[in-house]
């Protein structure tokens, strides 16, 4: 793990050793190690001599080396170090930023367009050549004539329509029919796929894959982590009932949760705008809300389509500007839509959901999960362009899943659901203005997710 992936805000910090532990932790680094966020909480919590510790790591370095023992993990319990136990409450220890895909997000002009969907495409590519299981590949071109057998492609759907998809790489294209229906609602604009064909007058497609996310082991910890993920607060439409948002985090005070995170739509600018407010007056709401939790609680914000944002994704954070007083708040983290954070070990994918429209518009899915799932299997967040969704035209491509999370959080989608799918947890969150209102409680230590209202 890259040393930059410690710059953490730590809870109970002792700001003598703050650069001491950088100094260890990259030492360990630099040797091809590294230590399990158990360890780090050990330091911090149990306040142990950093020199100890250290000479405890180099013993177990030497060991593996001696025995040829190929784990690069660290854990507490490989270290030989009396009295120290692994901390079984509830309590972040360690997070930080580990992108936000807004932050790159230079506008190019409508003729440097293509710049976006090479940078996709590379990105795709790279992702495909992961993958373990591997085939003979044709090139676009060698299907667009006459060919006997059955062939694979990969490439970019460019367009779908009428029962036919154009498949593109960086040099060629070809025309293919999708005559099974079931197969071909699957398939969405902007996507990278494997395809099989064959020759039949027309190139036909016979069987497809998505690039889709590996099937990973799900990361294990001895110790409680709760965190809560609500979307949706829609505060200012007159739907919302901020007595019940008040209650919902007055529990979350009492359950003692390490983090909340809220994934966009805070506000809903457009009634508040009808209203005569702004959107200033929306977030002095969210302000009395944030000071019902305690102060060494994570918060967390993102911007959905109806906050006090721009609409095309990716969509910076939340001003300083508009958020006033809650910018200054302790514990406080307004981040852009979409963004990736890690906490203790896990990465947690935070997105607003806009893209889901999209999916809807192209396929048969209406399922909450499900839909989640799509974005996962696709490996983008956004994937059509000039669809439903604005998106911002950028010479690079933000909204591709490189990386696999442990925890995928999703707005917008309106209905409460939550799901393991290849051990990344998924969670959508239901709306506010609705009866439907719920905070999911969700367990690091586990992946349990349990739901509160009021």
């Amino acid at each position: 793990m890259h040393i930059a992936l410690y710059r953490c805000v730590l809870l109970t910090p002792n700001s003598n050793n703050d650069q001491k532990l950088e100094s260890l932790i990259k030492l360990v680094t630099n040797e091809g190690y590294q230590l399990h966020p158990e360890v780090l909480n050990a330091i911090t919590i149990k306040k142990l001599s950093l020199e100890e510790v250290y000479a405890a790591i180099r013993s177990e370095i030497r060991r593996r080396r001696l025995l040829k023992i190929n784990s690069l993990n660290i854990m507490l319990k490989d270290l030989s170090l009396e009295n120290v136990s692994v901390i079984k409450k509830s309590g972040v220890i360690a997070f930080t930023i580990v992108n936000m895909s807004s932050e790159h997000a230079e506008p190019i002009t409508p003729s440097q367009l293509g710049y976006l969907f090479r940078d996709r495409y590379h990105k795709f590519f790279n992702i495909w050549q992961e993958r373990m299981t591997k085939v003979q590949l044709y090139k676009l071109n060698a299907v667009s004539s006459k060919f006997k057998g059955e062939r694979t492609v990969i490439g970019l759907i460019a367009s779908k329509k009428g029962g036919f998809i154009i498949l593109e790489d960086l040099n060629d294209f070809v025309r293919i029919s999708v005559r099974d229906r079931n197969m071909y609602s699957e398939l969405i604009p902007g996507t990278f796929i494997s395809c099989k064909v064959i020759n039949e007058g027309d190139v036909v497609m016979v069987g497809f894959e998505d690039l889709d996310i590996p099937d990973h082991q799900s990361k294990q910890i001895s110790y409680d982590i709760t965190i809560a993920f609500l979307s949706d607060l829609l505060l200012g439409n007159k739907k919302t009932d901020v007595d019940k948002l008040i209650g919902a985090f007055r529990k979350l005070d009492r359950i003692g949760v390490s983090a909340v995170i809220i994934g966009g739509n805070i506000i809903d600018r457009n009634s508040l705008i009808k209203g005569g407010f702004t959107s200033a007056d929306g977030y002095l709401v969210l302000k009395d809300l944030i000071k019902l939790l305690p102060t060494n609680v994570i918060k967390i914000l993102i911007p959905g389509e109806l906050d006090a944002q721009r609409l095309s994704l990716p969509q910076p954070p939340i001003g300083d500007k508009v958020l006033g007083e809650i910018s200054s708040l302790e514990g406080v983290h307004s981040m852009g839509n979409p963004s990736m954070v890690n906490i203790n070990g896990f990465n947690l994918l935070l997105y607003h959901g806009q893209g889901i429209s999209d999916i809807v518009h192209y396929t048969k899915i209406r399922n909450a999960a499900l839909l989640a799932r799509k974005m996962l299997k696709v490996r983008h967040l956004a994937p059509v362009y000039g669809g439903h969704t604005p998106i911002l035209s950028t010479a690079h491509d933000g909204l591709v899943i490189e990386k696999t999370p442990d925890v995928f959080l999703v707005g917008h989608a309106g209905i409460a659901s939550d799901t393991l799918y290849r051990n990344t947890l998924l969670v959508t969150a239901p709306m506010w203005n609705t009866d439907e209102g719920a905070a999911a409680i969700i367990n690091l230590n586990g992946y349990t997710v349990s739901w509160i209202k009021s």
